[in-house]
């Protein structure tokens, strides 16, 4: 018999066939309208056979119908973590541009909507056509290397004041007449190793 459900009812049928507590559910049912919103609002979710308007009344059938669908679970991670925000601040536009949802509240959603997924799948729900355990794999895996946005760095952090004069303090070794030759050789060793070690040092960011 032929899948006929959209993705809202998928969703309602997983409600029923669950045996999560009602507060899990209610948190189930934030996921969705955060993955419904993501389908209707983010750019990126463009490209998706299901993104638009109204996407909870577009059959499951859809999926697999654009080749970009396999990403649809892993961009969902990407959009909570980064472009989601939470509904009691989303009156205020000033702290919408700066507050998004708590890092705990990322992976609770991003589980949700693959839990969802993966019932979907295991019932034989899903159109042959939808690589579910690709999709499922990918978003399972950005969930684990989750960095919040706001721990996030874009770019190494300036080096302290004065670092050259560190980094070039052994390029012109001392020279002391008065020692032995053995020892001014040893010296000269000395020097030259240290200088290796702080470039190294410097070209890796300290990273060794």
């Amino acid at each position: 018999m032929e899948n006929t459900y959209t993705f809202g009812e998928s969703f309602e049928y997983f409600r029923s066939q669950s045996n999560l507590s009602p507060s899990s559910l209610d948190t189930y049912g934030y996921a969705v309208q955060h993955f419904f919103e993501f389908l209707a609002t983010s750019r990126n979710a463009e490209p998706l056979s299901i993104s638009g308007l109204h996407a909870a009344e577009k059959p499951l059938n859809l999926l697999g119908s654009e080749t970009q669908d396999v990403n649809l679970l892993v961009w969902f991670v990407n959009y909570i973590g980064k472009e989601a925000r939470p509904e009691k601040n989303r009156s205020s536009e000033k702290i919408t541009q700066k507050r998004v949802l708590e890092a705990s509240t990322v992976r609770l959603y991003g589980q949700a909507i693959i839990t969802w997924f993966s019932f979907l799948a295991d019932g034989l729900l899903l159109p042959s056509t939808f690589s579910s355990k690709a999709a499922i794999a990918r978003a399972q895996r950005s969930l684990r290397t989750y960095v919040p946005y706001s721990e996030a760095r874009d770019s190494a952090p300036e080096p302290p004041e004065g670092i050259e004069k560190l980094i070039h303090a052994f390029d012109s070794p001392s020279n002391v007449p008065s020692l032995p030759l053995k020892e001014q050789q040893r010296l000269m060793l000395v020097t030259l190793r240290n200088k290796a070690l702080v470039y190294a040092l410097a070209d890796s960011g300290a990273r060794i």
